[in-house]
């Protein structure tokens, strides 16, 4: 069965002279890219940073409540890890299994606007709802332990809401990431072309080129990562409740719904190229989907759908670098999610690891802006050579290679100390008396994420370059699921594992499959050159 559509790249055909080559330029900064309010698409400079806001809003909340949830699941359930490993099974396993569908409606959704707004009441509602239910968790002053009964109930539809807002989450990222992003970066198509356009423009194009809104968009992403977990701390431990925390998180899901609806409405109909109809194949497939239907192909249809997309995305020619970029979440091994839980759990003050994690994502910001610097560097060198640049891959390539090269370097230090002192695990009264160990363990696990955060980037451009526009949604949306495997395997593993003390041996698999992350990257270069 065939795979998806991809797109031959071959930009540097088109600047074969001294003089055109010449006239490649690459903007260093978003400033750069700002200037010029009249463009050809219609993205102006209001358009441009309404869209900025309204990602931003939507990636607080949705890190304000990945936050909260942890601390809220901790206070619940104190002294175990399966609480917190139930939840997220139960949210990587329904992204694992409807992620496709989730991308498939956007795909053949006519409108779209219409796929982004959905996800955005979605995620705010659910979260809105998962807050009240938390409140019913919470213990009060004088009053008796919660009811068992009840606690579990209460939990069960806590795993639903999560759920929910996962899928959400899912969907609004896919769309924005993979479909208006490439929008957005078209200008000036009759000049220079439309795919050339989007990495290499000349000079006479003023639109944000498409590596810089990733990096943009990312940059934001880490922003709230880094702010929206200090800020959510600061509420708690000024009010010493969770009670106020979890009201002040409901709150502020009420007031973003409102800004966020308005802001992306604003985008859409500032953007031509967002109401510009869809491919005819896409419009097919949203006539069949509405056909009627037997019982059994009603049963049958959506779980055939389901495996058609895994194969497509298989037989994809990007299918080993987004492999490759599915595996990372597997990794413990670094200052978030699963380590901090592990870190909280070896009495490590929640100050300490709270500081790490502001550098860790300190570093990650800075890759967001090494990263474009570095596809600039490569691009102009690759455009004074046409003769060997006949791969318009060949600068995000040498960048993923360096980012993932640079992470497994950096975090074999980080595994050392995991493995080789058990102390560090099985501290019961701080890590005084480890200070160096301790030091090298968060410094080499922070720098390790200039390299993930690279690869991100160049991944995420060379899907929205190679992939047919028509099937890049569901191309990510099965992505999507895959990289919910991986943390559910995470999970899996760390559930199997059970006692702290064993957490070395999730470390050194962990490394593992970096290492194979750079493996696979390495053959797809390998192959492409070739």
């Amino acid at each position: 069965m065939a795979g998806y559509g991809t797109v031959e790249i071959t930009a540097m055909d088109k600047y074969q002279n001294n003089d055109e080559v010449q006239d490649i330029g690459i903007p260093l900064n978003d400033e750069q890219n700002l200037e010029n309010n009249d463009l050809d698409t219609g993205l102006t400079r209001r358009s441009l940073w309404s869209f900025y806001t309204s990602h931003a809003l939507f990636m607080w909340n949705n890190r304000s409540y990945g936050f909260a949830s942890v601390l809220f699941t901790a206070s619940v359930y104190p002294h175990t890890l399966l609480a917190a490993s139930i939840r997220g099974l139960s949210c990587h396993l329904a992204s694992l299994i409807f992620s496709p569908a989730v991308g498939r409606w956007c795909s053949t959704c006519q409108s779209r606007l219409r796929p982004v707004q959905a996800c955005i009441i979605v995620q705010r509602l659910s979260i809105v709802d998962a807050a009240i239910c938390w409140l019913l968790l919470f213990p009060r002053a004088g009053a008796s332990v919660v009811d068992p009964e009840l606690k579990m109930l209460v939990f069960g539809l806590l795993m639903i809401l999560g759920m929910i807002e996962r899928l959400s989450a899912v969907g609004n990222l896919v769309v924005v990431e993979r479909e208006w992003l490439p929008l957005m970066a078209r200008s000036r198509e009759h000049e220079v072309g439309e795919e050339e356009s989007l990495l290499l423009p000349t000079s006479r194009s003023h639109s944000p080129q498409l590596h810089i809104l990733n990096a943009t968009t990312k940059r934001i992403d880490l922003i709230t990562k880094l702010v929206a977990p200090v800020a959510v701390s600061a509420i708690q431990l000024r009010s010493s409740s969770l009670t106020v925390t979890a009201s002040v998180l409901a709150l502020t899901q009420a007031v973003s719904l409102a800004f966020e609806l308005y802001l992306t409405q604003s985008v859409y109909r500032s953007t031509p190229a967002f109401q510009a109809p869809k491919s005819s194949l896409e419009v097919d497939r949203t006539l069949k989907s509405s056909g009627r239907m037997s019982p059994i192909t009603a049963i049958v249809g959506p779980i055939r759908r389901w495996l058609h997309s895994f194969q497509a995305y298989y037989t994809s020619s990007t299918f080993l670098p987004s492999l490759a970029y599915s595996l990372e979440p597997f990794s413990v091994l670094t200052l978030a999610g699963s380590m901090s839980s592990y870190l909280l759990i070896a009495h490590f003050p929640l100050s300490q690891i709270t500081a790490a994690r502001t550098a860790s994502t300190i570093v990650e910001i800075s890759s967001t802006v090494l990263t474009p610097l570095l596809v600039t560097i490569f691009g102009r060198k690759s455009s004074k050579r046409p003769d060997r640049a006949t791969e318009r891959a060949d600068p995000l390539a040498t960048v993923g290679l360096l980012g993932l090269g640079w992470q497994v370097l950096c975090l074999v230090p980080a595994t050392a100390v995991l493995m080789l002192v058990p102390r560090l695990q099985n501290a019961s009264s701080g890590t005084s008396s480890l200070p160096t160990l301790t030091l090298v363990l968060f410094a080499s696990l922070a720098i390790s994420r200039l390299g993930p955060y690279a690869f991100s980037l160049v991944e995420q451009q060379i899907v929205q370059l190679h992939i047919t526009e028509h099937d890049r949604l569901e191309f990510s949306a099965v992505e999507t699921a895959l990289i919910d495997l991986s943390e559910l395997c995470r999970w899996l593993v760390l559930g199997i594992s059970g006692s702290p003390s064993h957490f070395r041996w999730v470390a050194v698999t962990s490394f593992a499959s970096v290492a194979l992350s750079f493996v696979l990257f390495l053959r797809w270069t390998r192959t492409r050159r070739s």
